[in-house]
């Protein structure tokens, strides 16, 4: 499977050091997903055929630095050939998706998570999350995605066979998320970093199956629905990973 790895800046956008201490679980990500790399930010996007390396820090970190959240994936190939078109993001009339996971029912000689964002952008609703509810209803596989709409609007989503974790680091004014808790470990106990967070301080979020949440630095993570449900379920009463105890969506481990 592949991995996607998060940042976003709940302060004054991702600094030097941020971005520079998230290419330790990088590092380990590209290790055993060396099929491609690529990421998006709220201005833009990069992608290659080529595994992250430390030839890709320097463009990373200045690419980066400033922005309010960063997405990146790093491509395990189960299917279709190792290339720049096949590794992700992928773009389609101004949405951004990655993904990791396997889609089934996709046309022959497309890439599944071209055809899961074909799908989410053809959809009818009256706003994306009505869009990605429907896309998904009927859909056959498995699926951890990050999507910025055409709006701007940040959004994450997730079946029941995939897992994702995000943490807030109060310290650092971040949120930061990944496929598996190790890689957040990972940012934070390196000796680059010069101390390691206390766990206590560490806020971590696992999303439930089968859930849907907008992302912004100014509410955190927002629940928005139960995406099994024949409608979509909203929660008036969500709220965002840091602050009170009064969110759906997940469990908490602090």
């Amino acid at each position: 499977m592949c991995v996607i790895i998060f940042a976003m800046s709940v302060g004054n956008g991702l600094t030097k050091d941020n971005l520079s201490n998230m290419t330790a679980s990088m590092n380990e990500a590209a290790n055993s997903n060396s099929n491609g790399f690529g990421y998006f930010n709220e201005k833009g996007m990069f992608k290659t055929e080529k595994p992250f390396t430390t030839s890709l820090y320097e463009h990373f970190i200045n690419a980066n630095v400033g922005k309010q959240y960063v997405v990146t994936h790093f491509r395990f190939a189960t299917s279709c050939a190792t290339s720049k078109q096949n590794s992700h993001p992928f773009v389609i009339k101004n949405n951004y998706l990655v993904h990791n996971g396997i889609i089934q029912g996709a046309p022959p000689n497309m890439h599944d998570s071209v055809y899961l964002l074909s799908r989410i952008v053809e959809a009818k609703g009256k706003d994306y999350p009505d869009k990605i509810h429907n896309a998904i209803m009927d859909i056959s596989g498995s699926f951890s995605c990050f999507l910025k709409d055409e709006y701007g609007n940040l959004f994450y989503f997730k079946d029941g066979m995939t897992g994702f974790c995000f943490c807030y680091l109060p310290e650092l004014k971040l949120i930061v998320g990944a496929s598996d808790k190790a890689y957040i470990d990972a940012m934070f106990c390196s000796q680059k970093f010069g101390f390691e967070i206390p766990c206590g301080n560490r806020h971590y979020f696992s999303p439930e199956n089968n859930t849907l949440f907008r992302i912004t630095n100014t509410k955190g993570i927002e629940f928005l629905a139960d995406l099994v449900q024949p409608k979509p379920t909203y929660l008036s009463n969500y709220g965002p990973i840091y602050g009170a105890y009064k969110y759906g969506g997940g469990h908490y481990d602090y």
